[in-house]
Protein backbone atom coordinates (compact mmCIF):
# COMPACT_ATOMS: atom_id res chain seq x y z
CA UNK A 1 0.00 0.00 0.00
CA UNK A 2 2.91 2.35 1.09
CA UNK A 3 3.97 1.61 -3.06
CA UNK A 4 1.09 3.14 -4.37
CA UNK A 5 1.23 6.28 -2.60
CA UNK A 6 4.78 7.53 -4.59
CA UNK A 7 2.52 7.95 -7.37
CA UNK A 8 -1.31 7.94 -6.03
CA UNK A 9 -3.29 10.42 -3.79
CA UNK A 10 -6.38 10.10 -2.24
CA UNK A 11 -9.07 10.99 -5.00
CA UNK A 12 -12.12 8.38 -4.02
CA UNK A 13 -14.06 7.20 -0.50
CA UNK A 14 -16.52 4.44 -1.32
CA UNK A 15 -19.02 3.72 1.40
CA UNK A 16 -19.86 0.15 1.77
CA UNK A 17 -23.52 0.09 3.56
CA UNK A 18 -27.06 0.04 3.18
CA UNK A 19 -28.08 2.81 0.73
CA UNK A 20 -29.74 5.05 3.55
CA UNK A 21 -26.91 4.64 6.19
CA UNK A 22 -24.13 5.49 3.32
CA UNK A 23 -25.84 8.36 2.17
CA UNK A 24 -25.58 10.18 5.27
CA UNK A 25 -21.88 9.50 5.79
CA UNK A 26 -21.07 10.38 2.58
CA UNK A 27 -22.82 13.65 3.07
CA UNK A 28 -21.17 14.63 6.30
CA UNK A 29 -17.46 13.64 4.89
CA UNK A 30 -18.98 15.76 1.21
CA UNK A 31 -19.40 18.48 3.37
CA UNK A 32 -15.92 18.91 4.75
CA UNK A 33 -13.99 18.11 1.24
CA UNK A 34 -16.42 17.96 -1.80
CA UNK A 35 -12.83 17.66 -4.18
CA UNK A 36 -12.89 14.01 -3.39
CA UNK A 37 -15.39 11.66 -5.31
CA UNK A 38 -17.91 9.48 -3.24
CA UNK A 39 -19.15 6.13 -4.03
CA UNK A 40 -21.84 3.90 -2.43
CA UNK A 41 -21.79 0.10 -2.50
CA UNK A 42 -24.08 -2.40 -0.98
CA UNK A 43 -22.81 -5.35 -1.83
CA UNK A 44 -19.36 -7.31 -3.25
CA UNK A 45 -20.79 -7.46 -6.70
CA UNK A 46 -21.01 -3.72 -7.11
CA UNK A 47 -17.79 -3.43 -4.85
CA UNK A 48 -16.00 -5.52 -7.71
CA UNK A 49 -16.63 -3.21 -10.30
CA UNK A 50 -13.23 -1.45 -9.32
CA UNK A 51 -10.16 -1.76 -11.14
CA UNK A 52 -6.84 -1.88 -9.55
CA UNK A 53 -5.86 1.49 -10.60
CA UNK A 54 -8.89 3.06 -8.97
CA UNK A 55 -8.59 1.43 -5.88
CA UNK A 56 -4.95 2.53 -5.42
CA UNK A 57 -6.36 6.22 -4.97
CA UNK A 58 -9.39 5.37 -2.58
CA UNK A 59 -10.09 4.10 1.09
CA UNK A 60 -13.11 1.83 1.67
CA UNK A 61 -15.33 3.04 4.89
CA UNK A 62 -17.61 0.08 6.18
CA UNK A 63 -20.59 1.21 7.93
CA UNK A 64 -22.91 -2.10 9.28
CA UNK A 65 -21.95 -4.17 6.39
CA UNK A 66 -21.93 -8.11 6.90
CA UNK A 67 -20.46 -7.83 3.63
CA UNK A 68 -17.05 -9.55 3.89
CA UNK A 69 -14.15 -7.93 2.03
CA UNK A 70 -11.53 -10.51 0.12
CA UNK A 71 -7.50 -9.74 0.83
CA UNK A 72 -7.32 -9.48 -3.17
CA UNK A 73 -9.45 -6.19 -3.03
CA UNK A 74 -8.15 -4.72 0.36
CA UNK A 75 -4.21 -5.57 -1.08
CA UNK A 76 -5.17 -2.76 -3.95
CA UNK A 77 -7.20 -0.13 -1.88
CA UNK A 78 -4.05 2.26 -1.32
CA UNK A 79 -5.77 4.31 1.39
CA UNK A 80 -6.82 0.76 3.48
CA UNK A 81 -10.43 -0.13 4.26
CA UNK A 82 -11.44 1.07 7.83
CA UNK A 83 -14.58 -0.85 9.14
CA UNK A 84 -17.48 0.36 11.82
CA UNK A 85 -18.03 -1.93 14.46
CA UNK A 86 -21.53 -1.83 16.20
CA UNK A 87 -20.00 -3.21 19.24
CA UNK A 88 -16.66 -2.99 21.42
CA UNK A 89 -14.05 -4.56 21.00
CA UNK A 90 -14.55 -6.93 23.93
CA UNK A 91 -17.16 -8.36 21.29
CA UNK A 92 -15.64 -9.09 17.85
CA UNK A 93 -17.88 -11.09 15.01
CA UNK A 94 -21.32 -11.75 14.95
CA UNK A 95 -24.29 -9.79 16.86
CA UNK A 96 -22.28 -8.34 19.42
CA UNK A 97 -25.77 -6.69 21.34
CA UNK A 98 -27.32 -9.89 21.59
CA UNK A 99 -24.46 -11.18 23.65
CA UNK A 100 -23.12 -8.46 25.58
CA UNK A 101 -26.86 -8.51 26.79
CA UNK A 102 -26.67 -11.98 27.17
CA UNK A 103 -23.51 -11.02 29.81
CA UNK A 104 -25.32 -8.68 31.11
CA UNK A 105 -22.42 -5.92 30.47
CA UNK A 106 -22.41 -1.96 31.87
CA UNK A 107 -20.30 -0.23 29.75
CA UNK A 108 -21.06 -1.06 26.02
CA UNK A 109 -19.27 1.07 22.87
CA UNK A 110 -18.47 0.72 19.03
CA UNK A 111 -15.24 0.36 17.17
CA UNK A 112 -13.58 1.06 14.30
CA UNK A 113 -10.39 -1.16 12.88
CA UNK A 114 -8.44 -1.14 9.74
CA UNK A 115 -9.94 -4.10 7.66
CA UNK A 116 -8.18 -6.92 7.11
CA UNK A 117 -8.69 -10.86 5.61
CA UNK A 118 -9.71 -11.90 8.94
CA UNK A 119 -12.79 -10.55 10.40
CA UNK A 120 -12.53 -7.79 13.28
CA UNK A 121 -9.06 -8.43 13.72
CA UNK A 122 -7.58 -5.82 12.15
CA UNK A 123 -6.16 -2.60 14.05
CA UNK A 124 -8.24 -0.61 16.55
CA UNK A 125 -8.43 2.99 15.40
CA UNK A 126 -11.34 4.42 17.15
CA UNK A 127 -13.66 3.69 20.13
CA UNK A 128 -16.64 5.09 21.08
CA UNK A 129 -17.29 3.54 24.73
CA UNK A 130 -20.71 4.71 26.92
CA UNK A 131 -22.56 3.65 29.41
CA UNK A 132 -25.74 1.27 29.83
CA UNK A 133 -28.70 0.74 32.49
CA UNK A 134 -29.52 -3.29 33.23
CA UNK A 135 -33.07 -2.84 32.26
CA UNK A 136 -31.71 -2.20 28.47
CA UNK A 137 -33.56 -4.46 25.82
CA UNK A 138 -32.36 -4.95 22.37
CA UNK A 139 -34.17 -2.08 20.67
CA UNK A 140 -32.74 0.15 23.13
CA UNK A 141 -29.05 -1.46 22.90
CA UNK A 142 -29.30 -1.36 19.17
CA UNK A 143 -30.43 2.21 18.53
CA UNK A 144 -27.81 2.97 21.47
CA UNK A 145 -25.45 1.38 19.17
CA UNK A 146 -26.41 3.22 15.88
CA UNK A 147 -26.06 6.70 17.76
CA UNK A 148 -22.73 5.36 18.98
CA UNK A 149 -21.68 4.94 15.78
CA UNK A 150 -22.62 7.83 14.40
CA UNK A 151 -21.00 10.11 16.74
CA UNK A 152 -17.53 8.31 16.48
CA UNK A 153 -17.62 8.46 12.37
CA UNK A 154 -18.17 12.59 13.29
CA UNK A 155 -15.34 12.16 15.62
CA UNK A 156 -12.83 10.47 12.40
CA UNK A 157 -14.73 12.59 9.98
CA UNK A 158 -11.52 14.84 9.00
CA UNK A 159 -9.03 11.61 9.15
CA UNK A 160 -11.16 9.79 6.88
CA UNK A 161 -10.80 11.92 4.24
CA UNK A 162 -7.60 12.64 5.50
CA UNK A 163 -4.11 10.80 3.25
CA UNK A 164 -2.56 10.31 6.24
CA UNK A 165 -2.45 7.01 8.06
CA UNK A 166 -5.17 7.05 11.26
CA UNK A 167 -2.89 5.82 14.27
CA UNK A 168 -3.13 2.52 16.29
CA UNK A 169 -4.45 2.68 20.04
CA UNK A 170 -3.01 0.24 21.75
CA UNK A 171 -6.16 -2.09 22.42
CA UNK A 172 -6.53 -5.31 21.72
CA UNK A 173 -9.57 -7.27 20.37
CA UNK A 174 -11.22 -9.74 22.53
CA UNK A 175 -10.07 -13.64 22.48
CA UNK A 176 -13.51 -14.83 22.09
CA UNK A 177 -14.60 -14.24 18.22
CA UNK A 178 -18.74 -14.66 18.08
CA UNK A 179 -20.44 -16.50 15.40
CA UNK A 180 -23.53 -17.65 13.92
CA UNK A 181 -23.08 -21.07 14.62
CA UNK A 182 -22.83 -19.59 18.83
CA UNK A 183 -25.65 -17.64 18.39
CA UNK A 184 -27.87 -20.38 17.56
CA UNK A 185 -26.43 -22.59 19.85
CA UNK A 186 -27.93 -19.99 22.50
CA UNK A 187 -31.02 -19.91 20.88
CA UNK A 188 -31.81 -23.58 21.45
CA UNK A 189 -32.83 -24.46 25.17
CA UNK A 190 -33.85 -27.64 26.20
CA UNK A 191 -37.44 -28.32 28.40
CA UNK A 192 -35.40 -28.23 32.03
CA UNK A 193 -33.89 -24.89 31.89
CA UNK A 194 -33.68 -22.55 34.59
CA UNK A 195 -36.42 -19.58 34.73
CA UNK A 196 -33.51 -17.26 35.05
CA UNK A 197 -31.75 -18.59 32.71
CA UNK A 198 -35.23 -18.78 29.80
CA UNK A 199 -35.09 -15.29 31.10
CA UNK A 200 -31.90 -14.45 29.98
CA UNK A 201 -32.12 -15.75 26.94
CA UNK A 202 -34.96 -14.33 25.23
CA UNK A 203 -33.82 -10.89 26.04
CA UNK A 204 -30.71 -11.36 24.54
CA UNK A 205 -31.71 -13.56 21.62
CA UNK A 206 -35.72 -13.33 21.52
CA UNK A 207 -36.57 -10.67 20.14
CA UNK A 208 -37.55 -12.19 17.01
CA UNK A 209 -35.67 -10.63 13.94
CA UNK A 210 -34.50 -12.92 11.20
CA UNK A 211 -33.03 -16.29 12.85
CA UNK A 212 -33.18 -14.53 16.44
CA UNK A 213 -35.69 -17.03 18.07
CA UNK A 214 -35.60 -19.30 21.03
CA UNK A 215 -36.72 -22.80 20.42
CA UNK A 216 -36.57 -26.03 21.84
CA UNK A 217 -35.35 -29.42 19.94
CA UNK A 218 -37.17 -32.06 21.15
CA UNK A 219 -38.05 -35.52 20.20
CA UNK A 220 -41.44 -34.44 19.47
CA UNK A 221 -40.29 -32.36 17.04
CA UNK A 222 -39.03 -28.37 17.21
CA UNK A 223 -40.95 -25.54 18.79
CA UNK A 224 -40.24 -21.79 18.86
CA UNK A 225 -41.05 -19.26 21.25
CA UNK A 226 -44.48 -18.00 20.72
CA UNK A 227 -45.18 -14.21 21.74
CA UNK A 228 -48.82 -14.40 20.62
CA UNK A 229 -51.67 -13.88 23.80
CA UNK A 230 -54.13 -16.57 21.94
CA UNK A 231 -53.87 -20.11 21.17
CA UNK A 232 -54.83 -21.65 18.11
CA UNK A 233 -56.78 -25.12 17.33
CA UNK A 234 -55.36 -27.78 16.05
CA UNK A 235 -51.51 -26.42 17.14
CA UNK A 236 -49.34 -27.88 19.28
CA UNK A 237 -47.73 -25.91 21.80
CA UNK A 238 -45.53 -26.24 25.09
CA UNK A 239 -45.08 -24.08 28.35
CA UNK A 240 -42.18 -23.42 30.25
CA UNK A 241 -42.05 -21.04 33.22
CA UNK A 242 -45.22 -19.71 31.63
CA UNK A 243 -43.65 -18.78 28.31
CA UNK A 244 -44.75 -20.46 25.02
CA UNK A 245 -43.75 -22.40 22.75
CA UNK A 246 -45.31 -23.70 19.33
CA UNK A 247 -44.58 -26.53 17.19
CA UNK A 248 -43.30 -25.60 13.86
Amino acid sequence: MDDLRWLKMLKNIICLSSDFIAQQVVDLLKGMDDRLSYFIVENLKSLEQYDANFLSETRLISVLSTTIVPKKILDCLGYGGINFHPGPPSYPGWAPYNFALYDEVEIYGTTAHYMEEKVDAGNIIGINYFPIKKEIDFDQLFMASTEGLSQLIREMSSHLISEKDLPSLPIQWGGKKFTKKLFKQYCEITENISEKELSKRIKAFGHGLETSKIFINSDDGNFEIDHGKTYTVNKVYKTIHRVKFSKS
